[in-house]
C-alpha cells in the first residue's frame, strides 16, 4: 500500500483501500441497518460497566443479546475475577455466558506459554471439573475467549501468546462443547501454522460451531473464503476491525491494513465476502478498553459494515446467524 492510500485513510476517514472507492450503500440497506436488531457475539463484561448500564447500552442500541465471551480482568482493587452473578441477574436469558477465558488468562499470568498446553495445570482441572455441569445447567453455552495467537496483534508484549490448536486442553474444550451443543471462541492470527492447525481442530469436531474472533485478524479475503468453504462449522466475528480499537501511537501503516470499516465504509473485497456467504458472519463489540466508546462501535457496525451488504444479507449478520448459531429464543 502506497503512502498515499495510508495519508488518505488517516485524514479523511475513507477506506478506500488499494486505490479502489468505497461501495455506495443503497437506501433500502441504509434505513434496515440503521433499525435492526443486533446480537453482539463479542461483548466483554467490564468492571466499570454495571449491571444496569449494560442494559442500558442494550436498549440504547437495539442489541437483543450480548455475551459470548468472557470478562475482561478487574481492576487494581479486586481480589479475583469479575463476578458475573449480578450481571447474569439482570440481563438474565439476553446474556450469552460463555466460561474459559478467565481462567486461560490466569494460567497464562502465572505459568506463561507452556503452563496454557499444560492440561494437569490446576486451573484447567477445577474449569473442567465443572465445565459440565454448567453447560448441562444452562450456565454456560461455549467456551470463550480463547487467545491462541496474538503474538503480532497485539500491542503489549506481556499479553501475546501463541500455542497450537491442538493443544490438550484446547481438544478438551473442544470435546466437552460437543457433548453439549455448545460453541467454541478463539483469538487466533492467520499464520499458516495456526491455520492448519484450526483446519485439524474444525475437521475433527465438525459438529461444533468454532467463531473467529476479529475473522483471524485476517484481511486475506481469499484464505477466509477458503476456510469458510471447506469447514461448515467456521464462522467469523467482524469485531474490533476498526481504528477506534487501535492504541495511540499505533503504526498508520498497521492500522491501515488491519481496519476493515470505519463510520461509513466497508472494504470492498470484504462486502463482496460477506455478501457471497452472509450465513457465515456476525457482529460483536469487543470493548476491553475504557477509552472505546460502546456507542460509536455499533454505530460503525450498522452503518459502516450492515448498510453496505444486500438487504438480504443484513439480518443474517445482524442477528439470524447468533440465533441459529447460539440457539437464541426470546428472553
Amino acid at each position: 500500500m502506497s503512502c498515499r492510500w495510508i495519508i488518505q485513510f488517516l485524514l479523511c476517514g475513507t477506506l478506500t483501500f488499494f486505490g479502489f472507492a468505497p461501495r455506495a450503500a443503497t437506501l433500502e440497506s441504509q434505513k434496515l441497518a440503521g433499525e435492526i436488531m443486533i446480537i453482539d457475539v463479542h461483548y466483554h463484561i467490564n468492571w466499570w460497566v454495571s449491571p444496569t448500564e449494560v442494559m442500558a447500552q442494550m436498549k440504547r442500541n437495539n442489541i437483543g443479546w450480548l455475551g459470548a465471551v468472557g470478562p475482561t480482568a478487574g481492576n487494581a482493587t479486586q481480589t479475583g475475577p469479575l463476578d458475573l452473578a449480578p450481571y447474569v441477574e439482570v440481563l438474565g436469558k439476553r446474556f450469552i455466558l460463555a466460561i474459559g477465558q478467565a481462567a486461560f488468562g490466569r494460567i497464562y499470568r502465572e505459568g506463561g506459554v507452556s503452563a496454557l498446553t499444560d492440561e494437569a495445570n490446576e486451573v484447567y482441572q477445577r474449569l473442567f471439573a465443572t465445565a459440565d455441569e454448567s453447560f448441562t445447567r444452562g450456565r454456560a453455552k461455549g467456551f470463550g475467549e480463547i487467545h491462541i495467537n496474538n503474538s503480532n496483534t497485539n500491542p503489549d508484549p506481556a499479553f501475546r501468546r501463541k500455542i497450537p490448536f491442538n493443544a490438550k486442553p484446547i481438544v478438551t474444550m473442544a470435546t466437552i462443547a460437543q457433548r453439549h451443543g455448545g460453541f467454541l471462541q478463539f483469538h487466533a492470527e492467520d499464520d499458516s501454522d495456526t491455520v492448519e492447525q484450526l483446519k485439524d481442530l474444525a475437521g475433527r469436531f465438525p459438529a461444533v460451531s468454532i467463531i473467529l474472533s476479529h475473522c483471524l485478524e485476517s484481511t486475506d479475503t481469499v484464505l477466509i473464503r477458503g476456510l469458510l468453504n471447506q469447514f461448515p462449522n467456521l464462522f467469523c466475528d467482524l469485531s474490533a476491525r476498526s481504528s477506534l480499537f487501535f492504541f495511540a501511537g499505533a503504526p498508520p501503516a498497521k492500522v491501515a491494513r488491519y481496519t476493515l470499516y470505519d463510520d461509513a465504509s466497508f472494504r470492498p473485497d470484504w462486502i463482496d465476502l460477506v455478501d457471497s456467504m452472509p450465513t457465515r458472519f456476525m457482529l460483536g463489540s469487543d470493548i476491553f478498553r475504557q477509552d472505546i466508546d460502546f456507542d460509536k462501535v455499533i454505530a460503525q457496525l450498522r452503518h459502516g459494515v450492515l448498510a453496505n451488504l444486500q438487504p438480504a444479507s443484513i439480518e443474517l449478520v445482524a442477528n439470524g446467524n447468533a440465533k441459529r448459531i447460539f440457539k437464541l429464543t426470546q428472553p
